[in-house]
């Protein structure tokens, strides 16, 4: 092979390298016959479906010239032997490609390649469009790089990649195609994005650009929204703290119309009037009357009914309870009138107001007065308001 043909086969080389194509399996369609040759236009159609512009008609029959083969066992005019043109071409897979600056090396060491110099105004330009695209990235939580990876590492080969198999390039139409943000940017900033991470080849170095990016953006994700709870301190004396825990339990005893001591008495086989201390919990559990029991209240009932061996007594507690129901000894005095519970019975535990102070008594009164005459002086009518 000599110096003009090894060249032109080393251009093609270079073509096919990066995009993974196989020369081959454009002559098959020119060969039915599968004998490995096919006329000098059969030929030059399938170099030219390659898509490689690079080569000129006279390039084109220099080659078909060069493998043209002559013989008895030759058929003209299928003349060109495209089997040796194709081993020749797919030796690049074997060695790799002629062109050693053609692949690019680890991107973390490519960020200063395409490197040109420019004017203060470009290159605040530059700088300004850069920070965008950072920041954009970071607040939506894009990775840049993964927008060209369907091109830059698609498995399949496609005559549509010109740069090198995960080489971190693309070209500049894929660049300002596949460019995430064109809203964001206008085509003016993008063109300075690509002008300034271009290769000598012409390709646009994105992982480069990646680089770049991810040395001021962030990829952890954001923290939590929280809203935490903030009490605000509360001096207000309430009127459920002035009642002992057997007055409120005596109200919601008789709001729920409870007889709890058939539920202690399933602790006390004997009938004795005596259970654990424990049990207490568990009874006022099943009545649904634990709600409203605080650690603080469960000791004050427990000192007030407790026997010194530790045993509570129901008997003097249930009694207490239900004394709203019924009233004890009451055979002893036949002419003693008794009330059935009502509303003020109950008025313990369905209301906890604010316990006022004279002062604050006397605000309230001066407020009230005032909003009385305010409603009568021009006949407001509050009702309607508060429906």
């Amino acid at each position: 092979m000599d110096g003009a043909v090894a060249e032109l086969v080393s251009k093609i080389q270079v073509y096919v390298y990066p995009r993974r194509i196989r020369v081959k399996e454009f002559f098959n369609d020119f060969d039915p016959l599968r004998h490995g040759r096919c006329t000098i236009i059969n030929f030059a159609r399938a170099v030219n479906m390659l898509g490689m512009s690079a080569l000129s008609e006279e390039e084109v029959d220099e080659l078909a010239e060069h493998f043209t083969e002559h013989g008895a066992h030759v058929a003209p005019p299928a003349v060109v032997n495209y089997i040796k043109f194709c081993e020749a071409i797919d030796q690049v897979y074997l060695v790799g490609s002629p062109d050693e600056h053609h692949m690019s090396c680890s991107p973390s060491t490519t960020q200063l390649m395409s490197f040109k110099p420019s004017s203060p105004e470009e290159e605040e330009k530059f700088m300004h469009a850069l920070h965008r695209l950072a920041a954009l990235c970071k607040a939506r939580g894009l990775l840049f790089k993964q927008v060209f990876f369907d091109i830059d590492r698609a498995p399949v080969a496609s005559p549509a990649r010109t740069s090198p198999f995960m080489g971190g390039k693309v070209t500049r139409e894929q660049f300002i195609k596949r460019f995430p943000f064109k809203k964001e940017f206008p085509l003016e900033d993008v063109e300075i994005l690509a002008n300034n991470y271009m290769t000598d080849k012409g390709d646009v170095h994105f992982m480069a650009m990646h680089n770049d990016i991810s040395e001021v953006s962030s990829h952890e994700p954001p923290p939590v929204p929280r809203s935490d709870l903030v009490l605000k301190p509360d001096e207000s004396e309430w009127s459920q703290g002035l009642y002992s825990i057997v007055d409120k339990l005596r109200a919601k005893v008789v709001e729920k119309r409870v007889r709890i001591k058939e539920y202690f008495q399933d602790f006390d086989h004997l009938k004795k009037g005596f259970c654990k201390a424990s049990q207490v919990k568990t009874v006022l559990t099943i009545c649904d009357l634990g709600k409203t029991v605080t650690a603080a209240d469960y000791e004050e009932l427990l000192h007030r009914y407790e026997r010194e061996d530790g045993m509570f007594c129901y008997g003097d507690f249930c009694a207490d309870v239900d004394r709203e129901f019924a009233t004890p000894n009451l055979e002893k005095d036949p002419l003693a009138q008794t009330s059935m519970p009502d509303s003020t019975s109950t008025m313990v535990a369905r209301r906890n107001k604010v316990v006022l102070t004279q002062e604050r008594l006397k605000q309230w009164e001066w407020l009230e007065s005032k909003i009385r005459s305010k409603v009568q002086r021009h006949r407001i009518n509050l009702l309607p308001s508060f429906k």
